[in-house]
C-alpha cells in the first residue's frame, strides 16, 4: 500500500513494514494530475515486485516531473524521465 504525503513524499507499506521516501519537488506549479502520474509508475514497480523504497523513489519522480508542468500539459516521457532520475543517483 503506498500513500502519498505531498511535499513529504509517500509512505510505502510492504510486508509488513512502511518506507518513507522523500519528495524531490518542493516548488509545486500544479498539483493537477500528480497522484495519477505517481500512481502510473509506482503500480508498475509494484506489480513487478520492486522493493518498497524503490517503488515509492520511481513514483516519486514521476509525481515531481507532473507538479512541475502548469495544467499538466506534458505527458511523462521515458526519456526526461530517466535522465532526472540520474541526476538524482549522481
Amino acid at each position: 500500500m503506498t500513500i502519498t504525503q505531498g511535499k513529504k513524499g509517500c509512505a510505502v507499506w510492504k510486508d509488513g513494514e512502511v518506507d518513507q521516501v522523500p519528495a524531490f519537488n518542493s516548488e509545486a506549479k500544479d498539483l493537477v494530475g500528480a497522484g495519477d502520474t505517481f500512481l502510473s509508475v509506482a503500480s508498475l514497480a509494484a506489480y513487478l515486485d520492486a522493493p518498497a523504497e524503490v517503488t515509492g523513489f520511481l513514483g516519486n519522480i514521476a509525481g515531481s516531473m507532473a507538479v512541475s508542468t502548469i495544467g499538466h500539459s506534458k505527458f511523462l516521457e521515458k526519456v526526461p524521465y530517466m535522465k532526472y532520475m540520474g541526476t538524482l543517483l549522481k
